[in-house]
Parts: structure tokens; C-alpha cells; sequence
């Protein structure tokens, strides 16, 4: 876990006086208000470790009850120690190098390749880190991509989902054949037969010699 601590100025203890009839009153309202009551008098109630923050509210109650402060004593200083929540990077199943399609920009830039996925720190704590995302955007009246640099966050708004032939096709876009190994050819290239005879690597006699 991760901590920060702050330093808050303060009293040892906090002295007020007033009528003996209101001091239970009294009491019972510092209490309520935080505050801890080291012990009472036959006309008087002492508070112990008091921030400073907190006399506005020691003065209030002991106006309401007619008593008064007398005496702060001992300065001190209290260390506050509060716990930082530490936020979780929001992550995509994307893999780089793979096509997208965005099923909420479709209209526009449809197709998209993730390019790089990593963590990178965005905050003070140490598990402060965000998904980062390159993306480049394609669109079937656009040649060129457009790339961008997103957070995860962000990329979650296009609604990607990964990439089908059939969304190719749809968009009277060339399929990437590199992604899909069913549109890979059946034949290979330059007219080079599939199958090619056996060749006899063994030397045959020549007529006439031995």
C-alpha cells in the first residue's frame, strides 16, 4: 500500500471553563465532535491532543454551554498518515499488429490496426499506469492512415472488435491477406505447380562406358 503523511500543528491539551451544571452537556458535545476529554472538573474540562484546526469547534461548544477556553498548552505537532488508492490500468484485449474493426466509427474510419500496446506511468503512485495504445485508422475513401495515440480509455469508445473478411468485403476493401490464413493462396505464385515430379539424383551409365 501506498501512504502520504502531512504534518498538522496542535495543543498536548486544551483547557475550558464554565457553570458546573453544563459541564456534562458539554462534554457529551466535544465528544461528539471528535474531540478526547482527558478528564472534568468540579467547574472545568480538559481536552487532550487538540489540532489547531479544531478550536473553532471547542470555542463553539463552550459558548453554547457559557464556558470559555483558559489555557492551551504544550505545542504539537501530529502526523497524519492517509492511505492513497492506487488506480488500476484499464486494459483492452488488443494485440499489435492486428486489424480491428470500429463497430461506433464505422462510417468514417472503420478498419483499425493496433500498432503498440503498452503501460506507461501517469501519476505520482507507483501503480498509477495507463494502457497506451498506437492506432492507425483506415477508411474506405481515405489511402492514407491516420495514427493516433490513445489510452485505453479512450480506445474503448470506438467499440473495436477484431476484424472479419467479411467486414473487408462489405467496405469494397482488399482483404489483408497477412491476417487471415484462409484467404492465404491455394497455388504458390509464378506458376509454379504444387506438385512437382521426383528427381533421380542418381547418375545414369552412358553407352559405351563401363
Amino acid at each position: 500500500m501506498t501512504y502520504t503523511t502531512n504534518q498538522v500543528p496542535g495543543y498536548a491539551a486544551v483547557a475550558l471553563e464554565g457553570p458546573t451544571s453544563s459541564l456534562r452537556d458539554a462534554q457529551a458535545s466535544l465528544k461528539l465532535a471528535g474531540l478526547s476529554v482527558e478528564s472534568v472538573g468540579r467547574n472545568s474540562i480538559l481536552l487532550r491532543d487538540v489540532l489547531a484546526a479544531a478550536l473553532p469547534n471547542v470555542e463553539l461548544v463552550a459558548e453554547t454551554y457559557g464556558m470559555r477556553v483558559v489555557g492551551l498548552y504544550g505545542s504539537k505537532t501530529f502526523v497524519h498518515r492517509k492511505h492513497i488508492p492506487q488506480r488500476k490500468a484499464f486494459k483492452l484485449n488488443l494485440t499489435a499488429n492486428k486489424w480491428y474493426f470500429a463497430e461506433n466509427i464505422e462510417e468514417t474510419f472503420p478498419f483499425v490496426v493496433v500498432r503498440d500496446v503498452k503501460l506507461e506511468k501517469t501519476g505520482d503512485s507507483e501503480g498509477d499506469t495507463d494502457q497506451i495504445l498506437d492506432l492507425e485508422f483506415y477508411g474506405p475513401n481515405h489511402a492514407m492512415p491516420i495514427k493516433q495515440t490513445v489510452s485505453s480509455r479512450e480506445a474503448a469508445q470506438y467499440g473495436l472488435r477484431p476484424a472479419t473478411e467479411e467486414d473487408f468485403e462489405n467496405a469494397d476493401m482488399i482483404v489483408p491477406v497477412s491476417e487471415f490464413s484462409t484467404m492465404q493462396l491455394s497455388t504458390p505464385s509464378h506458376g509454379i505447380p504444387t506438385d512437382i515430379p521426383p528427381v533421380d539424383e542418381k547418375p545414369k551409365p552412358v553407352p559405351g562406358q563401363i
